[in-house]
């Protein structure tokens, strides 16, 4: 959920923030944005050394990287998207590197992490139709994955952790795959039977509004209720058996 956090926290405080520079002109909001990427991506750099773990879950130190694709909309707003096969392609293989040689011992984020999200932005910039970047991104394979991504997102966490919590023993390769496989079969089961009815008719239509705030207030109650519980009755137990 700290990631969740992280990008709410970005797209509430943003849009005031943008509301307030806008007055200042495009150009110049544009360079506030900069400045303000700028001196996160160093409070991150300064941080991942004397504050690791809050450098990694709060959002001062998170927020250059969100500012990267609001940069990338500035860009494309004022000239469009331009395509290039070559920096598309040098996108791509900045992203690839970046899964293959960062590790859990690679500091993030901090100025490496700028590999990869610079390698976004390309790929947002610049891998069109006409690119091969941008036809392989555009397959059918990948458009589906992008479709359910959020749902596999979603499901992969709760999938992950209960099974590891479920052994003594890490998940094997074979029992990720499993894993990985059944997060994305359940991610397609939510996009089909929930996204997609939510999206065409509307979940005001489809539920009634008064329906959802009712099953939206139940749920937050019950989930308070859950974490008072098991802060209370079964973290004490956690703690005993460490």
């Amino acid at each position: 959920t700290w990631s969740l956090a992280v990008e709410e926290q970005f797209y509430v405080v943003f849009p005031l923030f943008l509301a307030v520079i806008w007055r200042m002109g495009r150009r110049q909001a544009a360079t506030v944005i900069v400045v303000a990427a700028l001196v996160s991506l160093l409070l991150s750099e300064v941080a991942v050394r004397i504050a690791p773990d809050a450098n990694f879950y709060l959002a001062p130190f998170r927020a250059w990287e969100l500012m990267a694709g609001s940069l990338c909309a500035f860009y494309t707003g004022r000239w469009g998207v331009r395509s290039s096969g070559v920096l598309s392609l040098f996108g791509m293989a900045l992203v690839v590197v970046s899964m293959l040689l960062f590790t859990e011992s690679t500091p993030s984020p901090s100025l490496l992490t700028v590999i990869p999200v610079a390698g976004s932005a390309l790929l947002l910039i610049c891998a069109t139709r006409e690119t091969l970047v941008g036809q392989f991104l555009a397959s059918r394979v990948l458009v589906g994955i992008g479709l359910i991504s959020y749902s596999a997102y979603l499901w992969h966490q709760p999938v992950f952790a209960f099974a590891r919590v479920s052994t003594t023993q890490p998940p094997g390769s074979l029992s990720m795959v499993i894993l990985s496989a059944l997060s994305i079969i359940l991610a397609y089961l939510t996009w089909r039977f929930v996204e997609t009815p939510f999206r065409k008719t509307g979940p005001a239509r489809l539920l009634g509004r008064k329906s959802i705030l009712i099953a939206a207030a139940i749920g937050s109650c019950a989930f308070v209720v859950l974490g008072i519980a098991a802060d209370r009755y079964v973290s004490p137990y956690i703690a005993m058996s460490r």
